[in-house]
């Protein structure tokens, strides 16, 4: 009996279009795909239907080529402390309510058209409404000072 998922042949997945019907193997279900730089690869079900992948490696490193900046390490790391119930901040972000907007999850490029690039190094990425989301109305970059005295914690005058 074949418990795999259903996927059809051609679907798309991001970057990936699916060759063959999944198999499931000792490590789970796997599907051969094709990136669209026409990588052919078996890929995890479990990372196509939870959106982990959206492309093969060389895609995603070249894609926009920012990924050791601090633009893109700020954007890393907020939804990191929004989404992941392991990460050490989690409980003062996402298990409080904060979000990230959808498109800034799901694109680097759309959160870095909103919030643009960091003027300074020394600038840090700041929720203007301490209690808001992190969406394109309530994110700016400010000083550490600013960022600090901004902080639920912190009392105000």
């Amino acid at each position: 009996m074949n418990l795999a998922p259903k996927y059809d042949v051609a679907d798309t997945y991001g970057k990936w279009s699916v060759l063959m019907t999944p198999i499931r193997v000792h490590t789970g279900t796997k599907i051969l795909c094709r990136c669209s730089c026409g990588l052919v690869k078996d890929v995890q079900f479990g990372s196509l239907k939870n959106r982990r992948t959206r492309s093969c490696n060389r895609c995603a490193k070249t894609e926009h080529g920012l990924r050791s900046t601090p633009e893109y390490i700020a954007w890393q790391n907020m939804i990191q402390r929004c989404t992941r119930k392991s990460h050490p901040k989690y409980p003062q972000y996402g298990g409080r309510g904060i979000s990230v907007c959808d498109k800034w999850v799901k694109s680097f490029d759309s959160f870095l058209l909103d919030v643009g690039t960091k003027p300074s190094v020394d600038l840090q990425l700041d929720r203007i409404n301490n209690d808001g989301n992190y969406e394109p109305s309530n994110v700016r970059w400010t000083t550490r000072e600013i960022n600090i005295n901004n902080r639920r914690n912190s009392k105000k005058a």
